[in-house]
């Protein structure tokens, strides 16, 4: 049987073209595909992984990387990226950045540009600061030692090492998914801990002329800032190298106007538990 969804990104893709060629896209914002895309990074050594390698990997995928000016409003500078990465909410000038300028990020999404915020504390932040009414997820204290990948014909998922849909990381901590996402309205939930997708662990949602990707995995992550050795597993890497030429594609394609738009998953909502003694009226039109 057909994949629906897949379908429906076929349909969307075909519809973002047309919508670009009417549009003119050869307009003011649009770069000749040979500009490399710029990301603007974050990264910390954080007090759980004590490692980083957001901007390595990033300048491995053929990105222009440069340090996220903490100063000025993200809705000023000229990117196509800006990655935060995993575990940056423990950080004070994090904390202090998004306090002062958390609502000019989502601006800058809406320029045809992506902001991706890798795995996060569900204590240092329950919910990303930047989000609108028209896309809500929150964070959880909850792990898996699996991630499935529910769209894989989505930009971010070409090529991605996976066993069956399955991805694994084999690490120590038997973590792949940490901190799970919950909740999520407005996203496409190209990866979860199940195929309910009750877990997210990798979305996607649109805002204006953009994209916001939000992870529960911290494939972020390569060393140690402490003596430089190895962070994480081979599978974990491998993952990643994959993942991250995909998302130097897929900013171009944001940028351009010519990536179709996410298929928001519907949101699964956990029945009640049925309670001895109540019970239910049902009020049915008089015909």
């Amino acid at each position: 049987m057909a994949d629906p969804t897949q379908s429906r990104r076929e349909l969307l893709l075909v519809s973002a073209g047309a919508a670009a060629v009417l549009a003119g896209v050869a307009g003011a914002q649009e770069k000749p595909a040979a500009v490399p895309p710029k990301a603007l990074v974050f990264d910390h050594a954080d007090k759980w992984t004590r490692a980083t390698g957001l901007a390595d990997q990033l300048g491995a995928a053929g990105f222009v990387v440069e340090a996220l000016p903490l100063d000025r409003s993200p809705f000023t500078l000229d990117a196509d990226v800006i990655a935060l990465g995993s575990f940056a909410s423990e950080s004070p000038d994090y904390k202090a950045y998004v306090g002062r300028f958390g609502k000019e990020l989502y601006k800058f999404v809406d320029q045809g540009r992506v902001l991706i915020q890798f795995a996060q504390a569900d204590q240092t932040e329950p919910t990303p600061p930047f989000l609108l009414t028209t896309l809500g997820v929150k964070r959880i204290d909850a792990d898996f030692d699996r991630a499935l990948i529910l769209a894989p014909g989505h930009p971010l998922m070409k090529g991605v090492p996976h066993k069956d849909g399955v991805v694994r990381w084999d690490r120590e901590d038997k973590r792949t998914i940490w901190e799970t996402l919950a909740e999520a309205d407005g996203f496409e939930v190209v990866m979860a801990a199940e195929k309910e997708a009750v877990h997210p662990a990798l979305i996607e949602g649109a805002y204006g002329q953009g994209r916001i990707v939000l992870t529960a995995v911290d494939f972020d992550k390569t060393t140690l800032a402490e003596g430089g050795r190895r962070y994480g597993s081979d599978a974990q890497r491998a993952f990643a190298g994959a993942f991250f030429k995909n998302l130097h594609a897929h900013a171009i394609n944001v940028r351009n106007g010519t990536t179709a738009a996410p298929v928001p998953t519907p949101r699964v909502r956990p029945a009640q538990e049925f309670v001895e003694g109540s019970w239910t009226l049902a009020v049915m039109p008089d015909t």
